[in-house]
């Protein structure tokens, strides 16, 4: 599970353009350092927070 901040939402490019959910939805699967360095690339503005949960079963 992979909880994270509306500053991943509304990062903004150069030219205002959001990031948006078809991109956070795009990469949702990678890490999140994976995903926090994208939405500072594209452009931050916000407070960026990414935190992914992952449940480990042991036989």
């Amino acid at each position: 599970m992979t909880l994270l901040s509306d500053g991943i939402l509304e990062a903004r490019s150069a030219s205002s353009e959001l990031f948006g959910f078809d991109r956070t939805a795009a990469i949702s699967t990678q890490s999140a350092e994976t995903i926090a360095r994208a939405a500072q690339a594209f452009g931050q503005d916000d407070d960026i927070t990414v935190l992914t949960l992952t449940r480990l079963v042991m036989a």
